[in-house]
């Protein structure tokens, strides 16, 4: 069954009947995360690198934000017996915006916190596709842990 995660949201499963699907990954990033061995996996859409942007919003909606977004689904997938150790991690989106050059970079500032986030936890990215001025789907196939990264226009990879 197909799961879709809005943005500013995650969900984690360990159904093998379960793909986890975002769409409309533009300047915001997906983020999805599988342990082979435990079968969880899971994907964060989130939108902003900073939860200090917006402190009642990152309270209400943290997984608006990398810096608490990531952290949730960190710990939800190690609730449902993934093991952070053995997380296969696959990010998408962080596309440029209309200020690709500038301060407001999200999409750059976004896979920033993203990197430092991970980095700090000492976890991996295994595959990216990010950048450039494209609309990606991500989509989390349980039984397999395949990824597929699809581009409207441009076609579909598969991880």
């Amino acid at each position: 069954m197909e799961i879709l995660v809005a943005p500013a949201d995650m969900k984690v499963s360990v159904n093998p009947q379960d793909v986890l699907a975002t769409e409309g990954l533009g300047t915001g990033v997906g983020l999805a995360a599988f342990d082979p061995v435990a079968r969880a996996g899971g994907i964060l859409h989130f939108l902003l690198p900073d939860a200090g942007l917006n402190r009642s919003r990152a309270q209400k909606t943290p997984c608006m934000f990398a810096d608490t977004g990531i952290p949730a689904l960190l710990q939800a997938l190690s609730g449902a017996g993934g093991d952070i150790a053995r997380l296969q991690v696959t990010v998408a989106g962080g596309a440029g915006g209309l200020d690709q050059k500038g301060p407001f970079n999200i999409g750059q500032r976004n896979l920033l916190a993203l990197r430092r986030i991970l980095q700090a936890s000492q976890i991996p990215i295994h595959h990216e596709v990010v950048g450039g001025q494209f609309y990606r789907t991500l989509r989390l196939e349980l039984h397999s842990g395949r990824i597929r990264i699809a581009i409207p226009g441009h076609g579909e990879m598969t991880l």
